[in-house]
């Protein structure tokens, strides 16, 4: 993950997770917009304690890109046998 610290160029059109500067969380958040500007939900509505940092939501590892989107293709990962190091008779 790539934070970024500028919060102007956080996305506001979908969840990000964002560093709270007052703690040690990670907090999924999206922008919500009101009629006084907005914040992001989880921290202070009133703007005096922002985010510090954000980056994009990881990719779950079951969405893995198609073969051939991939750049290694599932045909060509070597399949290793024996390996382990248990004694073999």
């Amino acid at each position: 993950m790539t934070w970024n610290f500028s919060m102007a160029e956080a996305p506001r059109d979908r969840n990000i997770l964002a560093a709270d500067p007052k703690s040690d969380l990670i907090i999924k958040t999206k922008w919500k917009e009101t009629r006084n500007g907005g914040y992001w939900p989880g921290f202070r509505e009133d703007g005096t304690v922002p985010p510090l940092a954000w980056c994009e939501l990881p990719v779950h590892p079951h969405h893995m890109p198609a073969a051939e989107l991939s750049p290694v293709s599932a045909d060509a990962i070597p399949i290793i046998e024996d390996v382990g190091g248990a004694e073999h008779e």
